[in-house]
């Protein structure tokens, strides 16, 4: 089966994508973000692409095994704090990010600009509020290394 990227217009058949260990691993990234996450990422992967040739699947392995963890965490981490990172805040950060495209130097390098961006992002929403205070509240996200080193310290005399 052919099969026709929507972000880069590249045409592959679907076996010799599977057959293809970095196509392979890329698929199987990709398929883990669905929906407004996943079509906005894919869009997002074609600033990657170098401007006289195509983007290989092995730099789509290699971006998508960058972004998929923190965005699985819901956090981010820059300049040794971290910020607390919901499906919301990705979806606005490649919003944000592709509407920027003609300004950008393009192919971009890093996810730097995105991580900014994300970083600074802030709830419009109650329920987004409330799952980022939660989210907190768990311990899920903190705000230093310097505060995580005082709650390990804290679990540690209280449980020694």
């Amino acid at each position: 089966m052919r099969v026709k990227c929507p972000a880069c217009g590249a045409v592959n058949s679907l076996d010799a994508l599977i057959a293809h260990d970095a196509a392979s691993e890329a698929l199987n990234a990709a398929l883990l973000l669905n929906g407004d996450l996943g079509k906005k990422l894919v869009s997002y992967l074609a600033l990657f692409r170098p401007s006289k040739s195509a983007l290989t699947f092995q730099r789509v392995t290699t971006l998508l095994n960058e972004l998929q963890p923190m965005i699985t965490a819901q956090q981010i981490s820059r300049d040794g704090q971290y910020y607390p990172a919901p499906v919301e805040a990705w979806v606005y950060g490649f919003e944000s990010v592709l509407a920027k495209r003609q300004d950008l130097k393009l192919p971009l390098n890093s996810h730097g600009y995105l991580l900014e961006i994300i970083k600074n992002w802030k709830p419009k929403t109650a329920n987004q509020a409330l799952s980022v205070v939660q989210a907190v509240k768990n311990d899920n996200v903190s705000t230093s290394k310097t505060v995580t080193a005082i709650q390990g310290a804290m679990q540690w005399a209280n449980n020694g």
